[in-house]
């Protein structure tokens, strides 16, 4: 076995064992009393610390086996002036995908479209006394720009597991469709336990939990290829923290003028068929540029 794919294997025995444990031995415990329905905030808090455990995969890999912290650790960005497009890109790009699939929603799934927005004002109190017009507006672009900061930590778990450590690991193992198409499948095994939990998609809908597993391996293959593709040309993986902290932090909003919270696999959240659409035409597109750079020899990863 080479040492790139005997890194692999460690990284995610690694993430894989601390998440998975941690998800039955701490999180089930405090939800499930909640599993007929979307899971409390405080479980919610507590299930954000899995996504520390990427990181400390990477942390323990490279020390067990010898890698050192020396070189290349796909942090610092290869030139900001060079790079900064794909930066914008992860900060407001997942909000603009999103509202393609939550348009498409509402056009394709009639009566689902509620202009005074009762759903959204009974779920989120926050709403109840807003004017839509002219305090509801601000304040759903305030969620937009504070997000992807707010989320950071808990984002950066991740995305330095996923796409800083794991997605490199596989590009020097096979093609780079390969390389983003395993590391998505891997990210969306690794969320089973809390779909299973109703963390990702609640419950109580047709097929569940497994339908919500196989979707949500679908949904992180497909954000995938764009968080992939904005490391890869950034040299950089917080591009990618940005975009998954954006999506953590607005996917509610995409609810926001549903007349019912509607069937979770199917929209208007960018995890729903037809809430996804927006990203799933952005990773064919994306998917496809990497495959001509590869075939035309160009270096895909850009070096800090």
């Amino acid at each position: 076995m080479s040492d790139t794919r005997r890194r692999i294997l460690i990284v995610l025995l690694v993430t894989f064992g601390i998440a998975w444990a941690y998800a039955f031995l701490a999180v089930y415990p405090m939800s499930r009393s909640a599993l007929a329905s979307y899971l409390p905030m405080a479980t919610k808090l507590v299930t954000g610390a899995i996504m520390l455990a990427p990181s400390i995969a990477v942390i323990v890999t490279r020390a067990v086996t010898g890698e050192g912290f020396q070189g290349t650790s796909h942090l610092t960005s290869a030139g900001f002036d060079k790079t900064w497009r794909y930066w914008l890109a992860g900060y407001l790009g997942p909000v603009v995908l999103a509202a393609v699939g939550a348009c498409l929603y509402y056009l394709v799934v009639l009566g689902a479209f509620d202009p005074s927005m009762s759903y959204a004002r009974e779920e989120l109190p926050l709403l109840g006394n807003l004017d839509l017009v002219f305090e509801g507006i601000p304040f759903a672009l305030g969620i937009i720009v504070v997000a992807p900061m707010a989320n950071f930590v808990y984002s950066f778990g991740e995305e330095w597991g996923w796409r800083g450590y794991l997605l490199p690991k596989l590009l020097e193992e096979g093609s780079v469709t390969r390389a983003i198409l395993a590391s998505g499948l891997v990210w969306g095994a690794w969320n089973a336990p809390l779909v299973v939990l109703g963390s990702e998609y609640g419950a109580g809908y047709a097929g569940f939990p497994v339908a919500g597993v196989v979707a949500c391996c679908a949904y992180c293959t497909v954000v995938g290829v764009f968080l992939s593709y904005l490391t890869l040309r950034s040299g950089s993986c917080i591009p990618a923290t940005l975009a998954h902290g954006s999506l953590d932090g607005t996917a509610g909003l995409s609810y926001a003028f549903a007349r019912t919270a509607g069937n979770p696999l199917v929209g208007s959240a960018p995890t729903g068929i037809l809430g996804g659409v927006g990203f799933v035409v952005a990773a064919a597109l994306l998917l496809a540029r990497l495959r001509r750079l590869e075939r035309a020899g160009e270096p895909l990863l850009v070096e800090e």
